[in-house]
Parts: structure tokens; C-alpha cells; sequence
């Protein structure tokens, strides 16, 4: 293997670890710029990577017109389909992964770790863009022992919070933005 090529991986893992590791240790909390560097880690990373075993292919090739020759490309269109479906693929099987421990570490911190019991209340109601288009959002805050703290509930297209309305919540003490509601 070239010495370029050995470095090009170990930057790419060097972006695609830290990206996810953000993510898994706070991902948590309700801040999208912690949210948008770790993706953007992942996603650089993941795409040195399809250049760096796919690219000369992909930006070397002659284009071969269909008229000209048809089964070249019709090779053609399929290796570039592969390679960026499989590079997506990549990319979403990384933060569902990803995603899925963080929400297990969460589950099992609040199941087995050291937390306390607070009264939330709503204080506003807000729609936050994403892919599927703006989510609506009720936005809570607690007080544990030290701070206050606001956090964010996915408040479905059937609102299930209101303005005021009081939550019981449980709240890791060690981790106080990681929280689970136990009755409305």
C-alpha cells in the first residue's frame, strides 16, 4: 500500500472516530452545533475515504456517450451509482449506529446511574427545520442542584405539551441534560 494512500485512511479515521464519539458522549444535549461537527466529522471522513479507493475511477473515466457505446455506459452508470449508494449507505449505517449506542448509554445511565426527580415545566413551543421539513418542538426547564437547564421534546403533529404545562422528569445527576419524562 502507498504511504499516500495509509495516510489518507488514517486521517479519514481520524475524522470519522471523533466525529462519532462526539456524538456518542453528548449528543444528548440540545445543541445543534455539537450535532452538525460531529456529522460533518463523519461525513469528510467517509468521503475521503470513497475518493480515496474510488476516485480515479470516478473523476478519470472517459464519458462514453450512450449512442456511442452502449453497454460501457451502461457499466459506467452502475459503478457510479454503486459507489455513491454505497458511500450513503456507509454514511447512515455510521449514525444510526452511532445513534442507537448513544441512546442506549442514555437508557442505561438513567436506569442504573445516580439521578433525581424534578418538576418541568413548559415554557415554549417552537418548530425546528430538518430534512422532513420544520418539527414542532415544546421546549422545558428544570432545576436540578446546581443549574437550570433547557431542553428540548419532540412534540409530534398531535401536540402533546402545552405552554405551563407541569412534567415530572428524571434527570442524571452526573449528566443533568440527560432526562426522560415520567408523567405529564
Amino acid at each position: 500500500m502507498r504511504v499516500h494512500k495509509l495516510k489518507a485512511i488514517i486521517i479519514s479515521i481520524v475524522l470519522i472516530l471523533p466525529g462519532s464519539l462526539i456524538f456518542f458522549y453528548n449528543g444528548y444535549k440540545d445543541n445543534g452545533f455539537i450535532d452538525t461537527i460531529s456529522f460533518l466529522l463523519i461525513l469528510i471522513g467517509w468521503a475521503i475515504n470513497l475518493f480515496l479507493f474510488f476516485g480515479r475511477r470516478l473523476l478519470k473515466n472517459k464519458k462514453v456517450s450512450f449512442k456511442k457505446n452502449k453497454s460501457i455506459w451502461f457499466k459506467q452508470k452502475i459503478f457510479t451509482a454503486f459507489c455513491y449508494f454505497g458511500f450513503g449507505a456507509l454514511l447512515v449505517c455510521n449514525v444510526i449506529v452511532v445513534s442507537d449506542l448513544a441512546d442506549r448509554r442514555i437508557s442505561s445511565i438513567l436506569q442504573n446511574g445516580n439521578t433525581q426527580q424534578a418538576l418541568a415545566v413548559v415554557i415554549k413551543l417552537e418548530h425546528r427545520n430538518s430534512r422532513g421539513g420544520p418539527k414542532p418542538y415544546a421546549i422545558i426547564k428544570y432545576q436540578t442542584t446546581n443549574k437550570s437547564i433547557e431542553q428540548s421534546l419532540y412534540n409530534g403533529y398531535d401536540p402533546k405539551f402545552l405552554i405551563g404545562q407541569k412534567l415530572l422528569i428524571k434527570y442524571s445527576v452526573d449528566h443533568p441534560e440527560m432526562f426522560e419524562v415520567l408523567s405529564r
